[in-house]
């Protein structure tokens, strides 16, 4: 699964997510319960 993050300048990131019984995995390895939202992710990986 794909989530595009917008940055400030108006680009896109695209974050791939991996997805495990139930739990969802981000690049670095972090994990989330739920599905992340743009929100979430724009701290760790958005400009």
């Amino acid at each position: 699964m794909v989530i595009q993050i917008r940055n400030n300048n108006g680009s896109e990131t695209p974050i791939v997510l991996k997805r495990r019984a139930g739990t969802y995995f981000g690049p670095e390895g972090e994990h989330y319960d739920r599905l992340p939202t743009e929100e979430q992710l724009k701290p760790v990986y958005g400009s």
